[in-house]
C-alpha cells in the first residue's frame, strides 16, 4: 500500500509543476493550436475602427476580450504611428490616450473573459507586436488569480513578445514611461484542460511502480505467472 500512496504523491507534485511552467514565445510560429487574432483594423463584425474614436472597455467582448488603460473614461485609442513606427499590419495599431493624443508613461491592460460576458476567461497562450520609436515597453502576465507570472521587456521598433501558460493568463499589461503602439494581438481562447497530460504522466508513474515490484517475484524464487503471485 505504502509504494501506491507515494506514487500517488510523486503524480500530483508532477502535474503542478506542469501547471506553473511558462514558456516565452519569441514569434507567432510558438503558437500552439487555434488563436484568435486582432488586428486593431476594425471592430469585431467589420466596422471600421476609426483613428478619432476611443477604444470602450468592451468593444471587443465579443471576441472574449476587454481592454482598458490609465486615460479618462474615454478610453485607448487607434494609432497611426509612434516616432516613425508603423503597426506591424495594417494602418491601425492601439495606443493608450485620450482625445486622440497619445500619452506617456502609461499602460494598457488586456482582460480575457467568456465572450460576451465580463466572466473571467484565461487563455493559454498569448503574444502581441509593440511598436516603440523612443524606448522599449514592459509586457506583464498575470495568473487568473492576479498574480504575476513574469514580465518581458520589448525593444525599440516593431518586436513581437508572447507567453504561454499552462496554469491560465488572465490578463495582460503593457506599459512604457514613454509612447507605445500594440497591434496584432494574439491568444488562444481558453486553458487547455489538464486530463490529457494527467493520463500521461499517471501512465508513466504506474508503468514504473510494475517495473519496480516484478523482481519480488524473483528474489522469492517463484515462476512469473500471474496465478503463482501469492507472496505479494
Amino acid at each position: 500500500m505504502k509504494p501506491r500512496i507515494f506514487t500517488i504523491a510523486a503524480l500530483l507534485l508532477s502535474n503542478n509543476n506542469t501547471i506553473q511552467a511558462a514558456t516565452v514565445l519569441t514569434s507567432p510560429t510558438d503558437f500552439q493550436g487555434p488563436t484568435t487574432l486582432n488586428t486593431f483594423e476594425t471592430f469585431p463584425g467589420g466596422t471600421p475602427f476609426p483613428y478619432s474614436q476611443s477604444i470602450l472597455s468592451d468593444q471587443w467582448i465579443s471576441l472574449g476580450m476587454r481592454i482598458s488603460d490609465n486615460s479618462p473614461a474615454d478610453g485607448a485609442q487607434a494609432a497611426g504611428s509612434t516616432f516613425g513606427v508603423m503597426p506591424h499590419s495594417g494602418s491601425k495599431a492601439i495606443s493608450n490616450g485620450s482625445n486622440n493624443l497619445d500619452e506617456p508613461n502609461g499602460f494598457l491592460d488586456f482582460t480575457f473573459v467568456l465572450p460576451n460576458t465580463t466572466t473571467p476567461n484565461p487563455v493559454f497562450q498569448v503574444g502581441l507586436w509593440t511598436q516603440n520609436g523612443d524606448q522599449g515597453s514592459s509586457v506583464s502576465f498575470y495568473s487568473p488569480d492576479g498574480s504575476l507570472i513574469q514580465t518581458l521587456t520589448t525593444t525599440l521598433g516593431d518586436s513581437f513578445v508572447g507567453l504561454r501558460a499552462t496554469e491560465g493568463i488572465g490578463r495582460i499589461r503593457i506599459s512604457d514611461p514613454g509612447y507605445f503602439m500594440v497591434d496584432d494581438l494574439q491568444y488562444s481562447p481558453s486553458v487547455p484542460e489538464p486530463s490529457t497530460s494527467l493520463f500521461v504522466i499517471f501512465s508513466l508513474f504506474a508503468i514504473t511502480l510494475i517495473r519496480v515490484r516484478r523482481p519480488e517475484c524473483i528474489v522469492e524464487g517463484r515462476q512469473d505467472h500471474p496465478g503463482d503471485r501469492q507472496g505479494i
